[in-house]
């Protein structure tokens, strides 16, 4: 949860610098709307005077195009470039002749169109994927050329290439990174509820067949004899089938002792019950001596496995015992 409010925070930061980058494009392009159209009156106004030429208006014109230039550049490089001539036709318009005008692309008349297309919205911010790269025009004179060499290259004109804004494929990382973060906090919360549910249901598994168990275990020799013999005698063996392997400890009384050989001997026990249900199994004397001197009905807690039942009698294995 901490990794997606974090991810929208930053989503949300994005937005926002994408959003003020954008209205300083606006600013950008409306700055440059302001300084064109400013050069292309001022222009057309001192063409159209008929009076002698004034090379104070001629310096300003020099300047303004130049001022269009540096705006112009963020979205039409070419432009920007045709405009820094003009401001340099203007600085000295005795170098340039008509045709060489024409061959520059720096007539007002070709100019004041293309500035008009981005007044009619019918030029947007370009973002050409292509280098763009100034043409030398024929006859362009030399020292105009060499300025407008200077020109492209301060404005990086020779090498440009505008690609998508870096915003913008932040925003698509990051939208991918809420998205799979979103994914993987539902999964790991459904995973956790199957985790709990799959827990609970073993837990209560569990305790069912711990408490059958305990059931199954807490059975006395009376009670699993006579489990299996109300059977009928076709499930009897199989009933008793069902108790072996099982662990118990009875309080049991001693009825027989007989020796198998040196180390081992097999015990009888009995239930408090007489001439009811018999418990029989084997144990060595060195572990168990007190068995060698222990008199019938002794009481003695037993220990071990089901082994077999054949009722009354059962047998067990894994035998420990305490003498009380």
């Amino acid at each position: 949860m901490f990794l997606l409010e974090e991810s929208i925070k930053l989503l949300w930061k994005i937005l926002e610098e994408g959003k003020a980058n954008k209205e300083h494009t606006n600013k950008q392009h409306l700055e440059f709307l302001k300084v064109a159209s400013k050069a292309v009156r001022r222009t057309l106004s001192y063409i159209r005077d008929e009076n002698k030429r004034n090379t104070k208006i001629e310096e300003e014109l020099s300047d303004l195009w130049a001022d269009v230039a540096v705006a112009a550049q963020p979205f039409d490089p070419d432009l920007a470039n045709r405009c820094y001539i003009k401001g340099n036709y203007w600085a000295n318009p005795d170098k340039w002749q008509v045709d060489k005008v024409e061959e520059a692309g720096i007539e007002i008349e070709r100019i004041e169109a293309e500035i008009g297309n981005y007044f009619k919205g019918r030029v947007r911010i370009k973002k050409s994927k292509q280098q763009k790269t100034i043409e030398k025009p024929e006859n362009l004179p030399n020292e105009e050329l060499s300025n407008a060499k200077e020109n492209n290259k301060e404005f990086g004109h020779e090498t440009i290439k505008i690609s998508k804004p870096w915003y913008k494929t932040i925003w698509a990382i990051v939208a991918g990174l809420i998205i799979f973060m979103a994914a993987l906090t539902t999964l790991i919360l459904n995973f956790n509820k199957i985790k709990e549910k799959f827990t609970q249901n073993n837990f209560n598994k569990t305790t069912t067949e711990t408490k059958s168990d305990e059931s199954k275990f807490s059975r006395s020799p009376k009670e699993i004899c006579e489990d299996i013999r109300s059977r009928p005698v076709f499930q009897q063996e199989d009933t008793a089938k069902y108790y072996t392997g099982l662990m118990v400890r009875w309080s049991l009384r001693l009825k027989l002792v007989s020796k198998l050989d040196e180390k081992t001997v097999r015990v009888l026990m009995r239930t408090d019950e007489f001439l009811e249900e018999q418990i029989l199994f084997t144990v060595e004397i060195s572990k168990y001596p007190q068995i060698k001197f222990a008199k019938e009905n002794t009481l003695i807690w037993v220990s071990g496995e089901i082994k077999k039942i054949e009722p009354p009698l059962i047998h067990l294995s894994n035998v420990s015992l305490v003498f009380e």
